[in-house]
């Protein structure tokens, strides 16, 4: 958030056009000797941007829209990523089968 939010030069928490928002995972790699709680690996960041580049065939091509997984709309991903540590998502089911849907 921190890095797209003043895009229009003004800082108020939200992203006014995601569409602009090139942020880069890597800004939050861990540095030597930073206690790990505080910034991501390489295989996290890795994680993040397979996140946000969404799927892609064998060849690289998109199967979502781009619009799908713009910077700063992570915290309405709650049918794929848990809103919160120990909870399920509705998604589970389609991958699990009889899983119940919520804990």
């Amino acid at each position: 958030m921190a890095a797209c939010d003043d895009l229009y030069g003004l800082k108020d928490g939200l992203i006014d056009d995601p569409r602009l928002c090139h942020f880069d995972p890597a800004t939050l790699e861990c540095a030597a000797g930073q206690d790990a709680a505080t910034c991501l690996s390489p295989a996290e960041t890795g994680v993040v941007r397979c996140l946000h580049d969404g799927a892609v065939t064998a060849d690289g091509k998109r199967l979502e829209p781009a619009i799908a997984h713009e910077w700063g709309s992570e915290l309405g991903w709650t049918l794929f990523v848990p809103a919160a540590q120990g909870t399920r998502v509705m998604s589970e089911r389609a991958v699990c089968g009889s899983m119940p849907l919520m804990s």
